[in-house]
């Protein structure tokens, strides 16, 4: 797999809120578990304490372990990573190893509290940081806990230098959420031109393959029947050439509202002048369908001062009990029906019992 392809992978993820929170959660528990384990073998090899950092590559580990099992495990992984960092962080703050350095990881809570826990608790979890270099830099009480002597300069500015790296991270994550929360929007937006026929407004052959896809998949529903339909307008093109297709177009239009009204079904535009919908549970017969053509032929469709007398031809397959064909099959038998309707003189319904 190359480099673009395994970036795409990692970009596809990231559309998923909850993915990329699982990835981004155990990201950074590798990269500090790695960075912890180095740190535990640079102080074991210069003969420094190794307790803390390597207690918090066990903790990393354990953190990943846990995000692996399900959803309430890696709410725990969460909860005992921001205890783990406090602790561990509160460690270096009090012990100043080695040589104060030690305190300067403290830059990284900010950047990591967001990426971890997001706008919200990262807010939480780097103010908390804040209030906890305070505590210790800034009184007293807090001051007899430092085993280290730190430069007064140092205790003055660092904390305002970890407020400098918290202000940047929480506002590079606003940045983050107004982008994500408006790439949705416009996901969702093309989802719905992508899944809408824009004459119609209805639902296009590609929304409603989903739509029947996932009926069909849906195991849980008790389905006694099923009946698709294909509508499809008699002598369209002649509608067109006679009134111009601006016409034909309000045709498709007042079609589509009949269609619905007569069947009380979703009507979806499966292309050109064909309409189709799939009803479950309906006890329908062939004398039904061949109903709906008389009813759609009823009344005439009436456009500005133009009386438009239309009929349909419709073909349908009703398929009892759960033995649903594929959904290809399906669409090619009702198919096969509308082409019989169609030979057979027009304004009237074929249908085929599906066994």
């Amino acid at each position: 797999m190359s480099f673009n392809e395994r970036i795409k992978g990692l970009s596809d993820l990231f559309i998923d809120d909850k993915r990329k929170d699982w990835f981004q959660f155990i990201s950074v528990n590798v990269i500090f578990g790695l960075v912890a384990f180095f740190m535990t073998v640079l102080n074991i090899t210069q003969g420094g304490p190794a307790l803390a950092s390597l207690s918090f590559v066990a903790m990393c580990i354990i953190n990943v372990v846990l995000t692996h099992i399900n959803d309430s495990c890696f709410k725990v992984a969460r909860v005992l990573f921001a205890v783990q960092v406090f602790i561990l962080f509160g460690y270096f703050i009090v012990s100043g190893n080695p040589d104060g350095f030690s305190c300067n990881w403290m830059i990284l809570l900010p950047i990591f509290g967001m990426i971890v826990f997001h706008k919200r608790f990262g807010s939480i979890l780097g103010m908390l940081g804040f209030i906890m270099l305070a505590f210790f830099f800034y009184t007293p009480f807090g001051q007899n806990f430092l085993k280290y002597d730190y430069l007064e300069t140092y205790m003055l500015r660092f904390p305002i230098f970890y407020l400098a790296s918290f202000i940047c991270a929480y506002f590079f994550e606003s940045v983050r959420v107004v982008t994500h929360d408006k790439l949705v929007e416009l996901q969702e937006e093309y989802k719905n031109l992508y899944r809408k026929d824009a004459l119609t407004g209805v639902s296009n052959r590609y929304g409603f393959d989903a739509d029947v896809k996932k009926i069909v998949a849906d195991k849980d529903l008790n389905i006694n029947q099923m009946v698709f339909l294909i509508f499809d307008i008699d002598f369209f093109k002649s509608i067109n050439d006679t009134y111009g297709h601006d016409v034909g177009d309000k045709v498709l239009i007042e079609s589509v509202n009949k269609i619905s009204k007569i069947t009380g079904g979703k009507v979806c535009r499966w292309g050109g002048e064909e309409f189709a919908l799939l009803m479950t549970n309906r006890s329908l017969s062939a004398d039904d369908i061949a109903g709906y053509c008389k009813d759609f032929a009823k009344e005439a469709i009436h456009i500005d001062s133009l009386t438009i007398e239309v009929t349909v031809s419709v073909g349908a397959v009703i398929v009892e009990g759960n033995s649903v064909p594929s959904i290809d099959k399906l669409y090619r038998e009702a198919d096969e029906c509308l082409y019989l309707a169609k030979q057979s003189g027009r304004n009237r319904a074929i249908t085929k019992k599906y066994d």
